[in-house]
Formats: structure tokens, sequence, C-alpha cells
């Protein structure tokens, strides 16, 4: 295949895409993994960005960030609670911040984050609740943690 006949697929990939109604960009990109989309997403912008570069230097929005909460990335709710992260059958606790939460888990904060075990379980004493959470991130005192059940 010619360097021509790829731009002429490309071409024609681009044109069905744009042709297709927003909801069904949606749908396809939901169905994406979130690394998928995120890359996606990183290269969408970076071509926005050479094809019209005064855009990109706009104070509007970022497209990519409203294109995000669309697609299925959890919304985010502020707390500031305590908590404990208590492993080893429950002879062993660090006491944590809970920063924020979602659905689908909590941003904790503890100085012995690299300390916590890949699972343990997150009691939230005010609520008298108590979560199976695994980790998801680490950085510096701050943990994204994951609900299991």
């Amino acid at each position: 295949m010619t360097d021509a006949d790829h731009r002429a697929d490309y071409a024609a990939a681009r044109d069905r895409l744009m042709a297709l109604p927003v909801i069904h960009l949606i749908e396809a990109l939901a169905a994406l993994s979130e690394a998928e989309r995120e890359t996606l997403l990183s290269r969408a912008a970076a071509r926005l960005a050479a094809w019209a570069p005064e855009a990109s230097a706009s104070p509007e929005p970022d497209k990519a960030v409203e294109l995000r909460s669309l697609i299925g990335r959890p919304q985010r709710y502020k707390v500031l609670k305590s908590a404990k992260a208590v492993f080893n059958s429950g002879m062993s606790s660090f006491d944590c911040v809970i920063r924020n939460r979602s659905e689908r888990g909590y941003l904790i904060e503890t100085p012995n984050a690299a300390r916590l075990p890949n699972n343990f379980d997150l009691v939230i004493e005010r609520e008298q609740a108590t979560h199976r959470v695994a980790i998801a991130w680490r950085k510096g005192d701050q943990v994204g943690v994951a609900v299991i059940s």
C-alpha cells in the first residue's frame, strides 16, 4: 500500500467517524479500557494542537477533560474523614485520612503509604463502615484504593 493509499484510507475513516452522532462516539470510547482512552485522547489533543495551534492556546476548558467525564470516569467527591487501614488479620493498622471518594474507591493519605499491603480493610469509624480495598496506585503519602467488597 502506498502513502497515498494510507492517506485515502485515513481520510475515509475520519469522514465515517465524523458522520457518527456524538452518542455513538461516546459509546465507542466507553468500550475502551482507561489506558486506551487516555492514549487516544492524548493523541487527539496533540493532533488538534498541530492542526490549530491557536485553538490550544485559547482559555476555553480542556475538551478532553469534558470528554473524559462523559465516558465513564467516576465523579469524585471531596471529603475529610478519619479512617484506619487494618491488615494482618486485624493485628496491624495505620491511621489515615480520606481526601475524596467515588463510587469505585477512595483517595487516602497516610505517612505510612509505602508500608501498606496491596489489600486491606478500610475502617471509617464515624460511619461504622468497613470496606475491603485494593491499592490502585501510590504517590508519596497518597494512595488510591478500589473497593473490592
